[in-house]
């Protein structure tokens, strides 16, 4: 019986090659014989080729297929697909005689091209990858595609990517290393392209499949993220099983954080504060900790807890949060301490620590400006000659430096 198996596939592997050679020679024939007057041959060339690459993995002939994909689609002016069939080709074939001239065309097309898709993150993620040799396996080297497309995020071959997902575990199977890894990613392209029941579909056919894969983790927190908006409630139960069964995972950040966004998205006010002092108790050092203390002190805010809010907004320079999120910060932490508070002195110090944390941004020297005047009101004249000192040797060009210049009586061209 095993010997009668073993001759239906090898006879099955025969006529599937003989289907393929003669698949892609009438391709290769339209192609030659298509002027350049018909488009229309060329797209249905290039949609027969992409068949033939998905239902013939690792055929012989995939490096020509692939480098006719790439010819047909610079006729069609589509230079993104164009680079992708040239990508495919190096990291599928890259011990193929085709794959030399494949990666000069693609670094030709990525010097040439102003796409974002084209940025010099990417091309660096790219070279890195060139830089480490050809793969001799074809599954593995599959998977290297796979996630090229994971990493670079172009929404217009998420369609590709997905195809090539289910090639994968179609013609490798689910029993094959890394399934659980394509499953995942699978999920990724659905969720991208906003295919949310297909993506959750399949996050949850990763945890039934592979019950101890380590990607559980991740197909919890994308599950959530998926649906929050949709389904809060569930979204909340997968971000506490995520918690509960994996708390030293490093995606439990994420979930916690995300559960108090939840919860401060609908609403739930106590439970987003909960939430968010869950993130600074458990995960003290954590990227999210600066945007909890933001929340809080919004909320705290809103409920007029100004003091407490202060706290919350002094606590945010503590970490290194980025300049969008200390500017926002900046902007409500002055508003309590002129409006609420009425607090001169507070000013000063949100206008100085503004500076500090911000000394680049376009209104830095007139904080600074701002920040003396007020010493000068409160009658602390060395602090506000300090700050006045600093205005004309860090910001000369600046057009507070044009006022403290002209409070001093010495001349100076007034800036534009």
């Amino acid at each position: 019986m095993p010997f009668l198996i073993c001759l239906l596939m090898m006879v099955s592997a025969v006529f599937a090659d003989e289907y393929s050679d003669r698949a892609f020679s009438f391709w290769q024939n339209v192609a030659a014989d298509s002027t350049q007057s018909q488009p229309e041959a060329w797209q249905s060339a290039a949609q027969g080729l992409e068949f033939l690459l998905s239902q013939y993995p690792g055929d012989s002939n995939e490096d020509e297929t692939l480098l006719l994909l790439a010819h047909l689609h610079e006729r069609l002016d589509k230079p993104l697909l164009r680079w992708h069939d040239l990508l495919r080709l190096i990291i599928l074939h890259g011990n193929s005689p085709l794959a030399l001239r494949a990666r000069t065309l693609l670094d030709s097309i990525a010097n040439y091209a102003t796409e974002p898709y084209f940025s010099i993150r990417n091309n660096a993620g790219l070279d890195a990858l060139f830089e480490a040799g050809p793969e001799s396996d074809y599954r593995r080297a599959y998977i290297r595609y796979l996630d090229i497309l994971v990493m670079l995020e172009i929404s217009t071959l998420n369609n590709y990517a997905l195809t090539a997902c289910d090639t994968y575990l179609r013609h490798f199977t689910y029993s094959a290393p890394d399934a659980d890894l394509v499953l995942y990613w699978r999920g990724l392209f659905h969720r991208r392209l906003n295919k949310n029941t297909a993506a959750v579909f399949d996050f949850r056919l990763l945890q039934t499949v592979f019950p101890e894969s380590p990607l559980i983790p991740n197909a919890l927190y994308q599950s959530a993220l998926t649906i929050r908006k949709s389904n809060p409630q569930q979204a909340k139960h997968w971000l506490i099983e995520l918690l509960n069964q994996y708390p030293d995972h490093e995606l439990s950040d994420d979930a916690q954080f995300s559960f108090a966004e939840i919860e401060f998205r609908n609403g739930q006010v106590n439970n987003a504060l909960n939430g968010y002092r869950m993130v600074l108790k458990l995960f003290p050092q954590s990227d999210y900790c600066p945007r909890a203390l933001y929340r809080l002190g919004r909320l705290n805010e809103d409920q007029g807890k100004f003091m407490q809010a202060v706290q919350n907004y002094r606590q945010i320079l503590l970490y290194s949060a980025p300049d969008s999120l200390l500017k926002k910060m900046f902007t409500h932490w002055l508003k309590l301490a002129q409006a609420k508070l009425r607090d001169p002195a507070m000013e000063a110090e949100v206008r100085l620590a503004y500076v500090q944390r911000l000394p680049n941004a376009a209104d830095a020297a007139e904080h600074l400006y701002r920040a003396g005047n007020i010493y000068d009101k409160l009658n602390k004249k060395n602090q506000a000659r300090l700050i006045y000192n600093r205005i004309l040797d860090d910001y000369p060009a600046s057009k507070a430096a044009y006022k403290v210049l002209k409070s001093r009586k010495i001349k100076k061209k007034r800036p534009d």
